[in-house]
This record gives C-alpha cells, structure tokens and sequence, in this order.
C-alpha cells in the first residue's frame, strides 16, 4: 500500500503515512462504501428483473372469448338436470358397486395369498397374489373410465340425451377400443409429473388437460394425443376462470364429507355438468373463430 500524497510505500493497514502524516483510514473506509452500495444496487436491480420474470411466467393468461356467469352457468347445469337425477342415480350406484366389489376381491385375494405364503404353500399364495393384483388394476382403470363416463353423462344431459352410463362404458370398450382410456391414462400420468415439480403446476396443468373427454365425445376422430394437445389450446385464458369455477363448489364438498358422501348423488351431476356448459362456451367460440377464419 502507498500513500496517495508523497507515494511512500506503507504497512498494510496503516491508519496514517509514517512519512508526511497524511491519514489513509477515511479513504479505505469511503472506497469500501462506495463499492458496497453499486453492489447492493446492483443486486437489487437483478432481484427487480427477476421478479418480473417470474411474475411473467407464472401469470395465467386473461381471460376472454365468451361472455357468461359463473351463476348462469350453474343456472344451466340445475335446468337441465330436473327430471334426469335418477338416470344420474342408476349410473353412480352401479360404478360404486362394481368398484366396491373389485376392492373386495382385491383384499380377500391379497389375504388368502399371505395366509398360503404363511403355511408355506408358495405357488397357491403366488396365485391369489396374482389375483388380487389384476382386481388392483382392474379397480384403477374401472376409476379411470369412471371419470370418463361421468363426463360424457353429463353431455348428454347438456345436449337433452337420456343419461346411460352402462351404454357408454360399453361402448368405450367395445367401439372407442383405447382411445378413451389411454387419453385418461396419458392426462393422469402427465399431471402427476406436473405436480412432482410443485403442487400448482400440476393443478394449472391439469386444467390445460381438462377438456380432453369432452372434445372426445364432441369429435370421435380425435386421436388421445389430438384431444390432449387441443384441450390444453382451447384452456388457454381461461385456466384461472375453470379453476375459480370449480372452487365455488367448495361448501358443497364439505357437505359431501358431512355426509359420508350421500350429496355427491346430487352435486357429482351437477358439478360435471356445469363444467360441460363451461367447455361448451368455450367450443363454441373455437369453432366461431375457426370459421371466420376460413
């Protein structure tokens, strides 16, 4: 270090130059200063720019395109129901039983599998394992299925249908061959992995999915992935208003747990429908666009 008036070199540290007495202390501590504060500035600059971004990429894009109420909607969902909750009824209660039914078989079956493997009997407890993994998978794709009957239930009731869920699960199977159930597989895989990253992308993304069954039933050309990929573009703007609709069916959950579940014979068809409405606006605009573009 040297002395910034006659250049004498001095003792790191030096409050004062040994030679002319000039003081060194004050520079050092004005130097460190100054350097401090464009650093803090600088930081605080890049934390201002981040935030920005961050804010950019997180927001959910304004929604636009159709000009109706939550309110009206459900206004919609409840006109079109009167009349049709005992065709809704019949469906629920035998999608409960036959899932009832194979989770039963899947614990007795994993039961007598433990007792044989217990006694020693090996290849006997293999095959009742074996059974009550296949009532394991069947339960899970019965579930998987379930969703998507309940949603294309509820767009026959949209569209004034009579309400079958035996004849659409028949036909899934029968007619749609995987195309359902791999759509439901694909958006549930999907959405697990979304939300691995954090709880909110998996439920903005599950609402990109959202439209999936219902653009199914709307054009049966459409292929898992088809449906998937315009699903999450016909969503965009309007995540966070299918969100908010869903939440506003919030004090009707509760009800569902006071209740053991009985409501959900009621607010099930009602929920699914009102979304149907909801997706329908939002259809209909697409395919409006569509056509003035053409």
């Amino acid at each position: 270090m040297f002395c910034r008036e006659c250049g004498n070199k001095m003792k790191e540290g030096a409050v004062f130059c040994p030679k002319c007495g000039t003081a060194v202390k004050e520079e050092s501590e004005a130097n460190f200063k100054k350097g401090a504060s464009d650093f803090l500035g600088n930081m605080n600059t890049k934390f201002e720019e981040l935030k920005k971004d961050q804010a950019s990429s997180l927001q959910i894009e304004e929604h636009h395109g159709i000009n109706v109420t939550r309110k009206e909607l459900k206004e919609l969902a409840q006109r079109k129901l009167s009349g049709k909750f005992g065709q809704w009824s019949v469906t629920l209660i035998w999608m409960f039983v036959i899932v009832i039914a194979l989770i039963l078989v899947a614990v007795l079956t994993g039961i007598k599998g433990s007792e044989a493997s217990f006694f020693g009997n090996s290849f006997v407890g293999f095959i009742w394992g074996l059974i009550a993994f296949i009532a394991v998978i069947a339960t899970l794709l019965v579930l998987i299925l379930g969703n998507a009957v309940i949603e294309w239930c509820a767009i026959n009731t949209l569209y004034d249908r009579k309400v079958d869920g035996k004849r659409i699960y028949y036909y899934f199977i029968r007619s749609e061959k995987n195309r359902v159930l791999l759509a439901n597989i694909l958006v549930g895989i999907f959405t697990f992995l979304w939300t691995l990253l954090f709880i909110i992308p998996g439920i903005i993304k599950g609402a990109s999915y959202s439209m999936t069954n219902y653009l199914m039933e709307r054009d049966r050309t459409l292929s898992a992935n088809q449906a998937i990929k315009l699903s999450r573009q016909l969503m965009h703007g309007y995540k966070l208003e299918y969100l908010i609709l869903n939440y506003s069916f919030f004090f009707w959950r509760v009800a569902m747990s006071v209740t053991n579940g009985l409501v959900f014979f009621y607010v099930g068809p009602y929920q699914a429908v009102t979304r149907m409405a909801f997706f329908d606006k939002i259809y209909d605009y697409y395919l409006e666009k569509n056509h003035e573009a053409l």
